[in-house]
């Protein structure tokens, strides 16, 4: 295993709105504040822990120093966050849940893991770390992928691919997704 010495250890931000609709947010804000104090304390100041207000400057201002960005969901739908760090051209290693693999180019613009496997996300994570070759090549083709391909990711065709969507299902009650993009879908 890799291993990144402790004066490499770089700066983990976890962000956060908490979400009104998400019921498990302050159970996991809370296990995240409670690890961080206790399993974590010999690198504590390295985590950092914020709670906003929803704020694309803010979230915008963060991704513009970021290595990478995870998105480590065990539920979700289509992560607007993963987007915001594609367009960004910052590498993304994401849960294998939800709306989450449509978003990331396998080997392209990051990795896509299952939430629970902690060895393979510090495997990637590590491996991007001290890899500068590695990382310089994903990071170069999550740029051109944000250039080639931001149409997906952006709300006006989304919303046109959706609406499409809506029509199908509602001509078709037994139609199935099976986690593809909308406009893939739409005859």
């Amino acid at each position: 295993k890799k291993s990144v010495r402790k004066e490499d250890i770089p700066q983990l931000v976890v962000l956060g709105n908490g979400s009104i609709d998400d019921p498990d947010g302050i159970p996991i804000l809370t296990d995240i504040m409670r690890r961080r104090s206790e399993d974590y304390s010999s690198i504590k100041n390295d985590i950092k822990v914020a709670r906003v207000p929803h704020n694309d400057k803010a979230i915008n201002a963060l991704l513009k120093g970021a290595k990478l960005a995870l998105q480590p969901s065990t539920k979700e739908g289509f992560e607007s966050r993963v987007t915001d760090a594609i367009l960004h051209g910052v590498p993304v290693i994401g849960s294998n849940q939800g709306g989450i693999p449509l978003q990331i180019v396998e080997g392209v613009s990051g990795y896509i893991v299952d939430p629970y496997d902690t060895d393979k996300w510090a495997d990637y994570i590590a491996e991007l770390m001290t890899n500068t070759r590695k990382y310089e090549i994903l990071r170069r083709q999550t740029a051109e992928l944000a250039i080639t391909n931001n149409y997906r990711f952006t709300t006006v065709p989304n919303a046109t691919s959706w609406l499409g969507l809506s029509i199908e299902l509602l001509n078709n009650p037994n139609f199935q997704g099976n986690r593809r993009w909308a406009e893939a879908l739409v005859v």
